[in-house]
Formats: structure tokens, C-alpha cells, sequence
């Protein structure tokens, strides 16, 4: 008996450690083989080695793509902060003056008393002096002296408030066959604008200054814009009396 009860225990013993070592194989996990590479020379294949542990993943690479110009913009005028301009455009047009304007001072006592004087005609007689033209004959600038023949003229029914006038005289200065052209009125510390287009399609400016000549007569400067002629620009030199005004 005691022989039998050592022999199964011994063989007890065997199967138990069989079966541990069996669940040891089955539970272990093995590190899995490292990728392998075929040669260029077809001499078989090797094993990559893993990369190392500091080593950073790879760059992705693709087709570039062309960065947003609102984007950009919008970033540059972040950068510039909130009172800079955010393009060179802006940059530009901030630097750039206002247009001019033809300002009048409201207060009447600070107006030279010239200036008041023509504020308040509504007529004027003007005669040209002297006459300066230029062309592009055959494709060259050049100046030329003109002989003015258009005689006097009158710039009748001026209303500051309206922006009007009636320029009257020749064809040859109002460029109608009535001899009167309405014309646009503006008025500024700078004297009298006269503006139309004649019946040409040329642009006539009359501008009377709030200066006066040696005989007390405003001083006149006339300019028409044509381009029937060579792309003719004239400007035609005198002086303005006040014939009428308001009272």
C-alpha cells in the first residue's frame, strides 16, 4: 500500500507540473517578427531594424497648396495691430490727401472784401488778353500762341444757392448757335468756377479769382479741353468786371 500511495502520488506530481508548463507555452505571447525587405540584388530578404526610440514619425508629404490671399490679409492686419491697414492698398489711399474741394468760409466779416464783392454780383463781363494753346500734331506735343477772336463775354444769372449761370457771348467762346450755354457754379474761398460742355462735347472752365489786376478788374483764366483738333487744350488769360449786384 504505502508503495502504490507513492507512486500515484509522484505521478500526480508529474501531471501537474506537465500541465503548468503546457499553460505557460500556450499563454506566452511571443514579440512579433520584425518586417522583412527583399534585396535589390534578389539575394534574399533581411530584416528592417525597428526604429529607434527617440526616432519622430514621418512627414507626411503632399500637393502643396497655395495659401488664401484673405486669409493672409486678415493675418497681416492682425499682426499690424487694430489701427494699422492691412493691405499695401490701404497703406496707400491712408497716406494720400483728400480730394480738394472748393471750401467757403461760412463767416462772412473774415472774407477779403474782393472776395464778397464777387460773391455777390450775379453778372460779370469778362474780355480775354492773351491765349496759350496746345496740340499733339502728328503725334507730337507742342505749344503755340493763339489769336483770340471770340470777343467779350458775359456770365449773367449767377445763383450760388441754384449752382448756376448763363454764359453768354460769340459761338466761338460758348461753342452754341443761341450764343448762351448754361453752365455749373461753384463757389469757394478761391473765387468763381464756371463749368459746362459745348455742344462739341468739349469741356469749358471759366475760373474768376477774388485777386485784382492794376485796374481794379478780377483776374480771369478760361481753359477748354477739346479734341476735334489734334486734342487742342487752350487757355485764354483776362479780366472779369462785376456788371450786377445783388442788392
Amino acid at each position: 500500500m504505502p508503495a502504490n500511495f507513492r507512486n500515484i502520488a509522484l505521478a500526480f506530481a508529474a501531471g501537474a507540473i506537465a500541465s503548468l508548463a503546457i499553460r505557460h507555452v500556450v499563454d506566452f505571447d511571443p514579440a512579433p517578427e520584425p518586417p522583412r525587405v527583399a534585396a535589390k540584388d534578389g539575394s534574399g530578404e533581411f530584416p528592417v531594424p525597428p526604429p529607434a526610440a527617440n526616432a519622430s514619425a514621418p512627414i507626411e508629404r503632399g500637393i502643396p497648396v497655395m495659401p488664401d490671399a484673405s486669409v493672409t490679409t486678415t493675418n497681416a492686419a492682425s499682426a499690424s495691430g487694430p489701427a494699422g491697414p492691412a493691405t499695401a492698398t490701404e497703406r496707400m489711399a491712408a497716406q494720400q490727401p483728400p480730394l480738394p474741394k472748393a471750401i467757403l468760409t461760412d463767416g462772412i466779416k473774415g472774407r477779403p472784401a474782393p472776395l464778397t464783392r464777387l460773391l455777390d454780383a450775379s453778372s460779370l463781363r469778362c474780355d480775354i488778353e492773351v491765349a496759350q494753346g496746345a496740340n499733339w500734331s502728328q503725334g507730337t506735343a507742342s505749344l503755340h500762341a493763339i489769336n483770340y477772336q471770340g470777343g467779350p463775354f458775359s456770365l449773367d444769372s449767377i445763383d450760388l444757392a441754384a449752382e448756376t449761370a448763363m454764359m453768354s457771348g460769340g459761338s466761338g467762346v460758348t461753342g452754341s448757335v443761341s450764343d448762351e450755354l448754361e453752365m455749373r457754379t461753384t463757389a469757394g474761398d478761391k473765387g468763381l468756377t464756371f463749368s459746362a460742355f459745348t455742344r462739341y462735347g468739349d469741356l469749358l472752365i471759366v475760373t474768376v479769382y477774388p485777386a485784382l489786376d492794376s485796374r481794379g478788374r478780377y483776374r480771369t483764366v478760361m481753359t477748354t479741353f477739346g479734341d476735334r483738333f489734334d486734342h487742342e487744350t487752350a487757355q485764354f488769360f483776362g479780366a472779369c468786371d462785376v456788371s450786377l449786384a445783388h442788392r
